[in-house]
């Protein structure tokens, strides 16, 4: 059977997420959904995950890199093509925007961590906030 957190553990992690949507807007940064639109997706895992040390139920958020650059990894990787330099670009992207994420957070007052959690390996996992940022909240 899968475990799921409480409801109010939930509703916490829904208004943290939109916290977060909130601080990344402030900033220029586009929010999408998993629609093919590039972009920082913040989202929520409400699973229990026994298996994870930690967990992996919380906040994250993932750089979603443009339908057009996804679309190339996905036909060097189909042909074969390992050796196209469309594939490092494509880990070089999403490194720099997770490591932006990161920074732009951290400034803000949000705890985070890029720690592999299983599922949320390419996600930035936010805990909360330190404490109120000056000019911001």
């Amino acid at each position: 059977m899968i475990e799921h957190v409480s409801q109010e553990t939930k509703l916490q992690y829904e208004r943290t997420a939109e916290e977060v949507r909130k601080t990344l807007r402030l900033v220029g940064i586009p929010l999408v959904d998993r629609t093919g639109n590039s972009g920082a997706h913040v989202y929520i895992d409400t699973f229990l995950d026994a298996g994870s040390a930690g967990g992996s139920e919380g906040v994250y958020v993932e750089w979603l890199s443009s339908a057009e650059l996804m679309a190339k990894v996905d036909d060097c990787a189909a042909r074969g093509d390992y050796e196209n330099p469309v594939l490092p670009f494509a880990d070089v992207v999403l490194d720099a925007m997770r490591m932006m994420l990161r920074d732009v957070l951290e400034g803000a007052g949000w705890r985070t961590s890029l720690d592999d959690v299983g599922v949320h390996e390419e996600g930035l996992r936010v805990f909360g906030r330190s404490g109120p940022v000056p000019g911001l909240d």
